[in-house]
C-alpha cells in the first residue's frame, strides 16, 4: 500500500489521493492495554496482513465471544484491510467495531474506534465525513488528558486534510502530533515520532518540496528498519524514491524503489508492488539516459501487471495514471498502433467513471500520436479538444481559481465604479466651465464623456452577466439541474445559522439510490443518467422552492427542509419515493429497473455542527441500506 500522486501539466499542487501511509499505533500509541493474543495480531499486520484477516474471520465465528472482544477483533480487522488498501472493507469493519464498542463501558476503546473510522474514511472518494469522528476523539482526549489518543486523532485529521490537499492544515496537525509525541518520553510515546515524520514528509512532497521531505522519510525509514516494520519501511522507501526522482538523482531513486518493491513482493502486497512499479517506470521514463530505456523494456510486463492490479481493486485513478504512462512509453518508442489501443482504453475508462481530471493530458497525447502518424488535421482537432477540456476542468473543479476570478471581478467592479465616479466628476467640472468655453468645445467634451460613460456601463453589465453565468455553472449540477455538492453545503450552513437564530426546526436527509451500480453495469451509463434526470425532475416537481436539494455524489442526494419538522418531512419524502417508482417512457422499457432510495432523516440540533448532522444522517442511511433498502430511517 502506497500513497499515490500525479503531477499535471498545469503544475497544480501534488494531489495526494485515497491511500495514505499505513500508521500502526494500536499497540504503541493508543494507550490501550491489549490482551496478548490481540497485541500479537496487531503486530503481525506489519508483516502478513492477509494472514491476520483469515485468523480474525475464523475467530469471529465463535459465538461465545463477548461484545468487547468482538469490537476489538473488528478494530484489528479494519487495520488489516487498511494495510492492504481495501478501503470499503476497512470502513465497514471500523464502523462495526465502533458500534460494538459503544455497547461497552470502555470509553477509550470507543475513541480509538472513532479514529479508526476516520482513517478508513480517508481511503474513500470523499474523506470529509471522517473529520467529525476524529474531532470527537480529539476533544475527548484533550478533556481527559490522554496524549496517546490525542496524537492519533491529530494524525487522522492531518491525513484527511492531506488527502483533500489542504496542505497548510495537514502540516499543522502533523506538526502538533510530532511535537506532542516527542514530549512523551516517560510513556515511551517519543518512539511514535518517526511514524509521524513520514506524514510530514508526505506534506512536503505534496508541496513539491522534495528536499525538505527527504530527512523525514529517512528518519522514518531508519526507525522501521530497527523495528522490522516491513509495511511502513516499504512506504518510506517508496517516498524516498519519489523524492530523489523529483530532484533528478535517478540512481538513488531506482535503488529505493527496487528495495521497496522487494518488500512488497515478500509480504504479498500486490497494491504496493503495483504502486512502486508505476512510480519507478515514471521516473525512468522522465530520464533521457540510455540504460533507462533498457530498464523500461524489462519493466513493461510488471507495468501491465500493475494495471491489472489497479483494475481488480477498482482503483480507477491509478489505472488511468498507469495506462497513461504506458501510452507515453509506446509513443516514445514509435509503437503507434499499440499506443492508440491504450488511448482507447483510457477514453473508455474516463467515460465510464466520469473522470475529467486527466482528460486534457490524454487528449494531448492522442494529438501527438495522430501527428506522429501523419494525420495533422485530426491532431489539430484533438489538441483543440484537449484545450477545451482543460478550460472546462478548471472551471468545474478548481475552487481556488473560481474564488480568484470572483475576487478579481469584484476588484474590477470597484475599478469601474471609480471610473464612473471620476467621469461624473469630470462632467461636472466641464459644466462649471461651460460659460468660459466655447459652446462647441463643451458639446464635444460632453459627447466624449457620454460615450465613455456608456462604454463603461456596457462593460460593467457585460462582466456582471458573465459573473452570473459563472455562478450558475458553479452552483448547479448539469445532469439533474439541482444544486451541486458545494452549493448545497453552503446553503445548508446558511440555513443552519438561520434555524438557530430564529429558533426554527431544520430537517436534513441523505438519500442514496439503491442498486444504481447494477443499473449502470447492466444497461450502461446513458440509462443511469436517465434515471438521475428522472429523479431530478421529480424533485423539482414535488418539493417547495424554499427546500434545498442537491446532488452531492454519483447517486447521492442531500435534502434540507427549513422550518419543517421531521414528521412532516418524512411524509413528503415517502410520497416522493413512491412517485419516483413511476417510470417515464424512456425507462419503462427496462423491466428490471426500479428507482428506489435508502434515506436517513435527522433534525439539525442547535449546538451540533453541520458535519455531525450529516454524519448522523449518513449513518441512518446506511442503516436503511442494511435493513433491506427502499426505506426511510429517522
Amino acid at each position: 500500500m502506497k500513497f499515490e500522486c500525479f503531477v499535471f501539466p498545469s503544475k497544480l499542487l501534488l494531489s495526494v489521493l485515497a491511500a495514505l501511509t499505513f500508521f500502526i499505533v494500536s499497540t504503541n500509541a493508543s494507550g490501550i492495554d491489549w490482551p496478548e493474543d490481540k497485541a500479537t495480531l496487531l503486530d503481525e499486520i506489519n508483516h502478513h496482513p492477509t494472514d491476520v484477516i483469515s485468523t480474525i474471520e475464523n475467530r469471529l465465528k465463535n459465538a461465545s465471544l463477548s461484545v468487547h472482544e468482538q469490537a476489538q477483533f473488528h478494530y484489528i480487522l479494519s487495520d488489516a484491510y487498511y494495510a492492504l488498501f481495501l478501503g470499503d472493507e476497512a470502513l465497514a469493519a471500523a464502523k462495526k467495531a465502533l458500534l460494538l464498542a459503544r455497547k461497552t463501558e470502555d470509553s477509550e476503546l470507543v475513541q480509538v474506534c472513532n479514529i479508526k473510522v476516520a482513517r478508513a474514511y480517508d481511503t474513500m472518494a470523499d474523506p470529509t465525513p471522517g473529520i467529525d469522528y476524529a474531532q470527537q476523539a480529539l476533544a475527548w482526549a484533550i478533556e481527559n488528558q490522554f496524549p496517546s489518543i490525542q496524537v492519533d486523532a491529530l494524525i487522522a485529521l492531518g491525513s484527511i486534510n492531506l488527502t483533500t490537499v489542504n496542505l497548510v492544515e495537514a502540516l499543522d496537525y502533523f506538526t502538533q502530533a510530532y511535537r506532542l509525541a516527542q514530549q512523551q518520553q516517560e510513556s515511551g510515546m517519543d518512539a511514535v515520532a518517526p511514524h509521524i515524520a513520514s506524514f510530514i514528509a508526505l506534506v512536503y512532497e505534496a508541496q513539491e518540496k522534495s528536499r525538505s521531505a527527504i530527512p523525514y522519510f529517512e528518519e522514518s525509514a531508519r526507525y522501521y528498519r530497527q523495528t522490522d516494520n516491513q509495511v511502513e519501511l516499504s512506504n518510506s522507501l517508496y517516498g524516498l524514491g519519489l523524492a530523489y526522482g523529483k530532484i533528478h538523482q535517478l540512481d538513488k531513486a531506482v535503488d529505493y524503489f527496487n528495495e521497496s518493491m522487494a518488500i512488497s513482493v515478500e509480504i504479498g502486497d500486490k497494491q504496493g508492488e503495483a504502486y512502486t512499479t508505476q512510480a519507478l517506470f515514471d521516473v525512468l521514463l522522465s530520464s533521457n539516459e540510455e540504460h533507462s530505456s533498457e530498464q523500461l523494456a524489462q519493466l513493461m510486463p510488471m507495468l501491465d501487471e500493475a494495471i491489472d492490479t489497479f483494475r481488480q481493486s477498482n482503483n480507477v485513478h491509478l489505472q488511468v495514471g498507469t495506462l497513461l504512462i504506458k501510452a507515453k512509453w509506446l509513443e516514445r518508442n514509435a509503437l503507434l498502433e499499440q499506443a492508440f489501443e491504450v488511448i482507447e482504453q483510457l477514453e473508455t475508462l474516463m467515460a465510464e467513471h466520469d473522470i475529467i481530471l486527466q482528460k486534457a493530458t490524454i487528449l494531448s497525447l492522442k494529438a501527438k500520436l495522430l501527428a506522429d502518424s501523419g494525420d495533422y488535421a485530426a491532431a489539430y482537432q484533438t489538441l483543440q479538444s484537449a484545450r477545451q477540456e482543460e478550460i472546462k476542468r478548471r472551471q468545474e473543479t478548481d475552487e481556488e481559481r473560481f474564488q480568484q476570478l470572483r475576487a478579481g471581478f469584484e476588484l474590477d467592479q470597484k475599478e469601474y465604479e471609480n471610473r464612473l465616479l471620476a467621469e461624473t466628476n469630470a462632467r461636472q467640472t466641464a459644466e462649471l466651465a461651460i460659460n468660459k468655453r466655447d459652446q462647441t468645445i463643451v458639446a464635444l467634451v460632453i459627447a466624449v464623456l457620454v460615450v465613455l460613460f456608456f462604454a463603461i456601463v456596457f462593460m460593467y453589465f457585460s462582466i456582471k452577466r458573465q459573473h452570473q453565468q459563472l455562478e450558475k455553472l458553479a452552483q448547479t449540477d448539469e445532469l439533474t439541474g439541482l444544486y451541486n455538492r458545494r452549493q448545497t453545503f453552503l446553503l445548508l450552513e446558511r440555513e443552519k445559522k438561520l434555524a438557530v437564530r430564529q429558533n426554527q426546526p431544520l430537517s436534513v436527509a441523505i438519500a442514496d439510490l439503491d442498486d444504481f451500480k447494477y443499473i449502470n453495469d447492466t444497461y450502461g451509463h446513458q440509462v443511469g443518467d436517465e434515471v438521475l434526470r428522472h429523479v431530478g425532475e421529480r424533485i423539482k416537481r414535488d418539493f417547495r422552492n424554499t427546500d434545498i436539494i442537491g446532488r452531492i455524489g454519483g447517486e447521492e442526494f442531500l435534502f434540507v427542509f427549513p422550518a419543517t419538522a421531521c414528521e412532516e418531512v418524512a411524509v413528503a419524502l415517502r410520497q416522493f419515493m413512491d412517485e419516483c417508482k413511476v417510470l417515464p417512457a424512456a425507462l419503462a422499457a427496462y423491466p428490471d429497473i426500479k428507482v428506489a432510495f435508502s434515506m436517513g432523516l435527522v433534525d439539525a440540533k442547535d449546538q451540533e455542527s453541520v458535519t455531525h448532522t450529516l454524519a448522523r444522517a449518513d449513518n441512518l442511511m446506511y442503516q436503511a441500506k442494511a435493513s433491506g433498502k427502499d426505506q426511510l430511517v429517522h
